[in-house]
């Protein structure tokens, strides 16, 4: 389905850019902000992947970009040579939603 594809596209990039690891912390930040119970520990396992299956996948994409772009306004709070940083991943963030999300 053209959703799935979306979904994929979304994580493909996700993962490209922030690690298999570092993507599915985000995933499981975002699936808990939508109310799923997950330990973040950036392990795809039964847990998360039952978890995703379980909410609406435009409301994921959503959620995890949400989830990144809080974490990257962290980092950069902590270390500011990171601040140079944020416009890119700020737009990054914002193009993968829109490009992936809204399909």
């Amino acid at each position: 389905s053209q959703s799935r594809y979306s979904v994929k596209a979304f994580t493909q990039d996700m993962v490209f850019n922030r690690g298999p690891t570092g993507a599915v912390r985000y995933f499981q930040r975002g699936l808990n902000s939508l109310g799923q119970n997950l330990a973040v520990d950036g392990r795809l396992g039964p847990k998360t992947l039952a978890a995703i299956g379980a909410v609406e996948p435009k409301a994921l994409m959503r959620a995890a970009s949400l989830a990144q772009l809080e974490d990257e306004r962290r980092m950069a709070e902590r270390n500011p040579a990171r601040r140079k940083f944020m416009a890119g991943l700020e737009n990054r963030i914002r193009n993968r939603l829109s490009t992936f999300g809204s399909i």
